[in-house]
Protein backbone atom coordinates (compact mmCIF):
# COMPACT_ATOMS: atom_id res chain seq x y z
CA UNK A 1 0.00 0.00 0.00
CA UNK A 2 1.60 3.27 -0.79
CA UNK A 3 1.82 6.08 2.10
CA UNK A 4 -0.74 8.25 0.11
CA UNK A 5 -3.44 5.00 0.12
CA UNK A 6 -2.98 5.00 3.51
CA UNK A 7 -3.45 8.20 4.74
CA UNK A 8 -6.48 8.49 2.14
CA UNK A 9 -8.04 4.95 4.36
CA UNK A 10 -7.29 6.66 7.59
CA UNK A 11 -9.26 10.10 6.38
CA UNK A 12 -12.00 8.00 4.97
CA UNK A 13 -12.44 5.73 8.93
CA UNK A 14 -12.15 9.51 10.35
CA UNK A 15 -14.75 11.04 8.42
CA UNK A 16 -17.21 7.68 8.87
CA UNK A 17 -16.34 7.77 12.46
CA UNK A 18 -16.74 11.60 13.18
CA UNK A 19 -19.66 11.32 10.74
CA UNK A 20 -21.46 8.76 12.69
CA UNK A 21 -20.60 10.55 16.18
CA UNK A 22 -22.25 14.14 14.88
CA UNK A 23 -25.31 11.74 13.84
CA UNK A 24 -25.87 10.27 16.84
CA UNK A 25 -25.63 13.31 18.72
CA UNK A 26 -28.13 15.07 16.61
CA UNK A 27 -30.15 11.86 16.92
CA UNK A 28 -30.05 11.93 20.46
CA UNK A 29 -30.69 15.73 20.77
CA UNK A 30 -34.11 14.59 19.57
CA UNK A 31 -35.39 13.28 22.88
CA UNK A 32 -37.37 10.17 21.47
CA UNK A 33 -38.15 7.33 23.55
CA UNK A 34 -37.95 4.79 20.69
CA UNK A 35 -37.02 4.90 16.94
CA UNK A 36 -40.40 3.37 15.78
CA UNK A 37 -42.01 6.00 13.45
CA UNK A 38 -38.72 8.11 13.43
CA UNK A 39 -37.71 8.94 9.59
CA UNK A 40 -33.98 8.94 10.34
CA UNK A 41 -34.07 5.91 11.93
CA UNK A 42 -32.57 4.02 9.04
CA UNK A 43 -30.35 6.76 8.32
CA UNK A 44 -28.74 6.38 12.15
CA UNK A 45 -28.48 3.19 11.36
CA UNK A 46 -26.46 3.29 8.26
CA UNK A 47 -24.19 5.96 10.22
CA UNK A 48 -23.77 3.13 12.87
CA UNK A 49 -22.93 0.46 10.33
CA UNK A 50 -20.20 2.68 8.26
CA UNK A 51 -18.95 3.78 11.85
CA UNK A 52 -18.30 -0.20 12.56
CA UNK A 53 -16.94 -0.53 9.58
CA UNK A 54 -14.24 2.67 10.13
CA UNK A 55 -13.55 1.39 13.94
CA UNK A 56 -12.63 -2.37 12.72
CA UNK A 57 -9.67 -2.69 12.00
CA UNK A 58 -8.24 1.39 13.18
CA UNK A 59 -5.20 -0.21 14.64
CA UNK A 60 -3.71 -2.38 12.09
CA UNK A 61 -5.07 0.58 9.25
CA UNK A 62 -2.94 2.95 11.47
CA UNK A 63 -0.03 0.14 11.31
CA UNK A 64 0.39 0.15 7.92
CA UNK A 65 0.14 3.75 7.23
CA UNK A 66 3.31 3.51 9.25
CA UNK A 67 5.14 0.80 7.53
CA UNK A 68 3.67 2.32 3.99
CA UNK A 69 5.20 5.81 5.12
CA UNK A 70 8.63 4.15 6.56
CA UNK A 71 8.40 5.76 9.60
CA UNK A 72 11.40 4.60 11.80
CA UNK A 73 11.64 3.81 14.71
CA UNK A 74 7.45 2.60 14.50
CA UNK A 75 8.16 1.51 18.31
CA UNK A 76 7.34 4.74 19.73
CA UNK A 77 3.80 4.40 18.50
CA UNK A 78 3.57 0.70 20.15
CA UNK A 79 1.54 2.24 23.12
CA UNK A 80 -0.76 4.92 21.17
CA UNK A 81 -1.61 1.70 18.83
CA UNK A 82 -2.60 -0.35 22.00
CA UNK A 83 -4.68 2.01 23.09
CA UNK A 84 -6.45 2.21 20.02
CA UNK A 85 -6.48 -0.95 19.75
CA UNK A 86 -8.28 -1.36 23.37
CA UNK A 87 -10.73 1.97 22.63
CA UNK A 88 -11.64 0.60 19.45
CA UNK A 89 -12.84 -3.07 20.88
CA UNK A 90 -14.24 -1.47 23.42
CA UNK A 91 -16.13 0.58 21.27
CA UNK A 92 -17.65 -2.48 19.06
CA UNK A 93 -18.22 -4.34 22.17
CA UNK A 94 -20.77 -1.32 23.53
CA UNK A 95 -24.19 -2.14 23.56
CA UNK A 96 -25.90 -0.27 21.01
CA UNK A 97 -22.59 1.69 20.67
CA UNK A 98 -23.12 4.16 23.88
CA UNK A 99 -22.21 7.78 22.80
CA UNK A 100 -19.87 7.87 25.94
CA UNK A 101 -17.58 5.22 24.85
CA UNK A 102 -17.62 6.44 21.36
CA UNK A 103 -16.85 10.63 22.01
CA UNK A 104 -13.29 9.07 23.87
CA UNK A 105 -12.79 7.17 21.14
CA UNK A 106 -13.39 9.29 18.44
CA UNK A 107 -11.63 12.40 19.91
CA UNK A 108 -8.55 9.87 20.16
CA UNK A 109 -8.36 8.81 16.49
CA UNK A 110 -9.67 11.94 15.01
CA UNK A 111 -6.78 13.81 16.44
CA UNK A 112 -4.25 10.80 15.97
CA UNK A 113 -5.15 11.03 12.08
CA UNK A 114 -5.19 15.13 11.97
CA UNK A 115 -2.00 14.77 13.29
CA UNK A 116 -0.75 11.74 11.10
CA UNK A 117 -2.65 13.11 7.72
CA UNK A 118 -0.65 16.24 8.10
CA UNK A 119 2.77 14.82 8.03
CA UNK A 120 3.33 11.69 9.78
CA UNK A 121 7.01 12.49 10.25
CA UNK A 122 6.38 15.70 12.47
CA UNK A 123 2.99 14.26 13.93
CA UNK A 124 2.51 15.30 17.65
CA UNK A 125 1.68 11.02 18.21
CA UNK A 126 5.11 10.17 19.35
CA UNK A 127 5.24 9.82 22.96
Amino acid sequence: MSPEAAREELARRADAIEGGYEMMLAYAAQGLSTDEGNANSEQLREYLRRMEAAVNGLGDQFRAHIKASNIEPSIPYEAFLAVLDRDASAALAAPTYAPSLFGSFVSVASKATSASLADPRSSNMTP
